[in-house]
């Protein structure tokens, strides 16, 4: 963690009552970080721990003013993007709509986020990012998420030069299948099958992803910048 002891460190999670984000909120939530979480359709329950505000990540306008709105409240060290949708079905199902709904909310919202916290963020900020497993395993019925997410991980290494010229940092975590998040709406059987693939023999769980937030949220992986950790069970 950022070693100032004499105030909190802030983390905003964006997309924080979904099922990433959630996971992410509760693991985050204990005295030394002051969160900041967003929703957009799914409205969290009221926590006094908790800052939490309205967003639609997919507008820009509204995304500029809640950056310069919470940068009122002092600094931003660091912001988790758990924001995204899934996808299930195959390319030439997917409507033109539904095309442009996923690239929107997965990667241009995601590079709009970017470009944001490299003016708000504060020295030594963090900016993480989540890209997906699917990326190198190509499932089927998922073409369109996959391209999304390939391209948040190739943003990462080609915004890095400019975070780090500016004292900040960008990273991201390949998520593999977990616990929690999107994977909860497949279907029980399916998710067996999943299961059985990986090689590990199981599924992710929150205090793996924590720990690799904690590591990149301390200065002491201040060098790691542009970096993408693969979480995934050996898939």
């Amino acid at each position: 963690m950022h070693k100032n002891k004499n105030r909190k460190i802030r983390v905003v999670v964006l997309g924080g009552s979904g099922g990433v984000g959630g996971a992410v909120i509760n693991y985050l939530k204990r005295p030394e970080i002051e969160l900041i979480g967003t929703y957009f359709s799914n409205k969290p329950n009221k926590d006094q721990n908790i800052i939490w505000i309205n967003l639609d990540t997919t507008s820009f306008k509204s995304l500029k003013a809640f950056f310069i709105e919470i940068s009122k409240i002092g600094n931003i060290d660091a912001v988790i993007d758990c924001t995204g949708i899934s996808q299930a079905s195959t390319f030439e199902e997917t409507s033109f709509d539904e095309i442009q709904s996923i690239i929107q909310t997965n990667l241009v919202a995601s590079l709009w986020i970017a470009k944001l916290s490299l003016e708000y963020l504060s020295e030594k900020g963090l900016l993480l990012l989540f890209s997906s497993i699917a990326t190198k395993t190509n499932p089927k019925g998922a073409a369109i998420y996959s391209i999304s997410k390939a391209g948040i991980e190739q943003s990462i290494s080609t915004l890095s030069s400019e975070f780090i010229s500016k004292n900040k940092r960008i990273n991201c975590i390949r998520l593999g299948f977990t616990e929690y998040g999107m994977q909860l709406k497949i279907k029980e059987n399916i998710m067996k099958k999943i299961e059985s693939e990986i090689p590990i023999g199981r599924l992710g769980n929150i205090t793996e992803l924590g720990f690799m937030i904690d590591y990149l949220l301390d200065q002491r992986s201040g060098y790691a910048n542009g970096t993408i950790l693969t979480l995934s069970g050996g898939l």
